[in-house]
């Protein structure tokens, strides 16, 4: 996929199907433009509903204002950078025992016993103790803003050497 198409996606909407029930049997991450269709494609439901997806909310995007200027372009194509990434608190095989102790108990009992996800938190959030390397991130996605901003570009450059920086088409701009 591109990153264009993943940035419409993601920062797109999650649309939930509903069966004669009540009960969501189907959930589909689609960009803004492409709601019509994915209705269109699904039979057989009673209603549903359309949530706004998080990637929307702190994502520089072309949909909403949320005053995030960047986001960092993460590689894991080595078996060691996949080490990193899963120090992530929220993957089922970290330690319970760790968990307890660095976080608050509504938190633990919510996400950690009940994996009680909602359709704000999605169940695609990550939170990897102690961060990641810099020499992980390949590439730096950036605002409308901070692209019209030679003098920003450079800045970001100058700290990030080894990374491309791409605008919210996904096109590298440097």
């Amino acid at each position: 996929m591109f990153l264009k198409e993943f940035l419409d996606i993601r920062c797109g909407l999650t649309i939930e199907f509903k069966a004669n029930d009540g009960n969501t049997f189907k959930k589909v991450l689609c960009s803004m433009s492409d709601i019509q269709q994915q209705i269109k494609q699904v039979n057989d439901f009673r209603d549903y509903i359309i949530y706004q997806n998080q990637e929307q909310r702190f994502v520089p995007n072309d949909y909403i204002n949320n005053d995030y200027n960047i986001a960092f372009i993460i590689n894991v194509d080595t078996s060691s950078k996949k080490e990193y990434v899963l120090n992530d608190i929220f993957n089922k095989d970290f330690d319970k025992k760790a968990l307890k102790e660095i976080i608050p108990d509504w938190l633990y009992e919510k996400y950690f016993i009940s994996r009680n996800f909602d359709n704000y938190e999605t169940g695609r959030e990550k939170g990897i103790l102690f961060g990641l390397p810099s020499q992980m991130i390949d590439g730096i996605l950036v605002s409308r803003k901070i692209e019209k901003n030679l003098a920003e570009i450079e800045f970001i450059k100058s700290k990030f050497s080894n990374t491309y920086i791409c605008n919210l088409d996904g096109i590298i701009i440097r």
